[in-house]
């Protein structure tokens, strides 16, 4: 609301999208406690108000400017985030009366659709509920969807037990840390984590609290390099001396594919002409069951 008011003067806000910061891949925005379907719910009950409030500033503004609309254009409502099933999808359309619900990880099994490096593929489809875990990784401070079974997390680890632990920063995409000097670091470069343990060391923790910091801050990673190395295994473009560890984000929904997938089964799936997690233990759909009754 607060930011399409801010667009209304002179934009109109034709989609509104609602997504599911801990189901999807990559950062994990979460609301202080807001499950998805109770904001749905609210968009829901409250879209006539939403547009009219929206059309009156939207009208206001343009008869200023001599134009006069009679009625508000439309305004679609969609969803995405961790649907993993057609009944699922269908759900979503059909209870909160969305207008279109958008999948995302379980195409990174799709190779038409997504590019992902044949090994961390052949992980994704061999992983178990384990692998997939909300993580401190992210250099942004933003809780992220990683993946225990990518090469980056092993490379990440045998940094540490060399005694190396952080990244060689050269893009500097997320750099943002000013902590030691006016030039801002990457939390996941080796630079700043050497800054950052020599300052741990010079404090009196106990062993159980030194590592417990000592963890948060070796936790970070490059997501410059490792988000973008599938595709340069993939086509082959990897430089001499590029690091080729691979980072990757899928939701949690994404151990239920044990395969890779066309794009025609994908969407076959989706739609419910095909179920591409039938082989998946019968609890699976008991707890679909239970949580959508």
């Amino acid at each position: 609301m607060i930011q399409a008011k801010f667009l209304a003067k002179g934009i109109w806000v034709s989609e509104f999208r609602v997504e599911s910061g801990l189901n999807c891949g990559g950062h994990a925005f979460a609301t202080e406690g807001f499950l998805l379907g109770p904001i749905l719910s609210e968009f829901k009950n409250k879209k006539h108000e939403l547009q009219e409030e929206l059309f009156s500033i939207y009208q206001n503004y343009w008869l200023q400017k001599g134009c006069n609309f009679q009625a508000a254009p439309p305004i679609k409502y969609t969803v995405q985030g961790g649907v993993g099933t057609s009944s699922e999808h269908q759900f979503l359309l059909k209870h909160y009366e969305f207008d279109a619900v958008g999948w995302g990880s379980p195409f990174l099994l799709v190779p038409e659709a997504t590019t992902v490096d044949d090994e961390t593929l052949l992980a994704l489809t061999t992983s178990e509920e384990e692998d997939f875990y909300i993580s401190g990784a992210s250099p942004l401070g933003v809780p992220f969807n990683n993946f225990r079974k990518s090469s980056a997390e092993r490379l990440r680890l045998k940094r540490i037990k060399d005694g190396r632990p952080g990244s060689p920063c050269k893009k500097k995409y997320l750099v943002s840390n000013l902590d030691f000097s006016n030039e801002p670091l990457c939390t996941a470069s080796r630079a700043y984590q050497d800054k950052k343990i020599k300052e741990l060391q010079a404090k009196s923790f106990d062993q159980k609290t030194y590592n417990m910091e000592y963890d948060l801050i070796t936790e970070k990673t490059c997501l410059c390099d490792g988000l973008a190395t599938p595709a340069y295994l993939k086509y082959n473009i990897l430089k001499h001396k590029e690091q080729d560890a691979v980072s990757i984000c899928p939701g949690p929904n994404t151990v239920w594919f044990k395969n890779k997938f066309s794009l025609d089964q994908m969407i076959n799936h989706i739609y419910g002409k095909d179920d591409l997690i039938k082989m998946i233990k019968g609890h699976f759909y008991l707890l679909v069951n239970y949580t959508y009754m």
